[in-house]
């Protein structure tokens, strides 16, 4: 784990830089794609405690409604899918909301 996160270039097709640095802006697809390569690692042994400074980071973030909104910016249609409902296609999407629960602990 530590490794990857110390990695210079990050993990490569995901995310291209060390992901120990937090991305400067969170509404940027940089911060996405750094969410993604998180969510990635976050299902391994001691990611918990290892990625706890972006669960810190994260809480930070919230909007006042308790929720993150990293606005339209970040649309490169590119499609995580962070619940146990994928896929969400045709009538399954319209009209569902996508609240996406992201826990590390």
């Amino acid at each position: 784990m530590d490794y990857v996160l110390d990695k210079e270039d990050g993990i490569y097709y995901i995310y291209s830089e060390r992901i120990l640095f937090l991305p400067k802006v969170f509404e940027s697809r940089q911060a996405s794609r750094y969410l993604a390569a998180v969510e990635l690692l976050s299902k391994y042994r001691y990611a918990a405690d290892k990625l706890q400074f972006v669960a810190d980071w994260l809480n930070g973030l919230k909007k006042e409604n308790g929720k993150w909104d990293m606005g339209k910016s970040v649309n490169d249609k590119v499609y995580f899918p962070l619940s146990n409902d994928f896929p969400m296609t045709g009538e399954n999407r319209v009209g569902k909301s996508r609240d996406a629960g992201w826990s590390m602990v």
